[in-house]
């Protein structure tokens, strides 16, 4: 063009399928190190969890707690599944007093030879003292967690540079 300038550009495709396949091998290395990471940390929870909670009358409880990894999001979950969802809860924060229907509360009160109605009097007046056990599953594991993330953070730094 008169009085212009001109540009003129060239792009190769050196070193594309390098780039493509480093790419690829950055998701495999990336979703593997932080499914085991994850997988680690939600069985260390799952256990102390487990460790944790007192045992009732049937120990639906501590059969309840369960713990799930979707490896495709990279979550994990550590929680309570039926029959403990319902009633997790109280125990781990307790409860105001309250009354308690008396089947509820026969097998765990034979089983300590205490008559049901004063176990649902002291309920009523006293409500139920908070025994946790998710929670200092989880506060007691943060660095039991950390180490996890950090080694998957070091073996994904490792695959790419050496």
């Amino acid at each position: 063009t008169a009085g212009g300038w001109k540009l003129m550009m060239h792009i190769e495709k050196k070193g594309f399928e390098m780039l493509q396949q480093n790419l690829l091998k950055s998701k495999t290395v990336v979703q593997r190190e932080m499914t085991t990471a994850i997988s680690n940390s939600v069985k260390g929870i799952h256990l102390a969890a487990k460790n944790n909670v007192a045992v009732g009358a049937r120990g639906d409880l501590k059969r309840s707690i369960m713990y799930h990894v979707d490896e495709e999001n990279l979550v994990g979950v550590v929680g309570l599944d039926a029959p403990g969802r319902q009633y997790g809860i109280y125990v781990e924060k307790g409860t105001k007093p309250h009354w308690v229907p008396r089947a509820a509360l026969e097998r765990w009160a034979s089983q300590r030879g205490i008559p049901v109605f004063l176990v649902q009097r002291a309920i009523a007046r006293k409500g139920t003292k908070a025994q946790p056990f998710m929670m200092p599953a989880f506060t007691n594991n943060q660095a039991f967690v950390k180490r996890q993330f950090t080694t998957a953070h070091k073996k994904i730094l490792e695959a790419f540079h050496g």
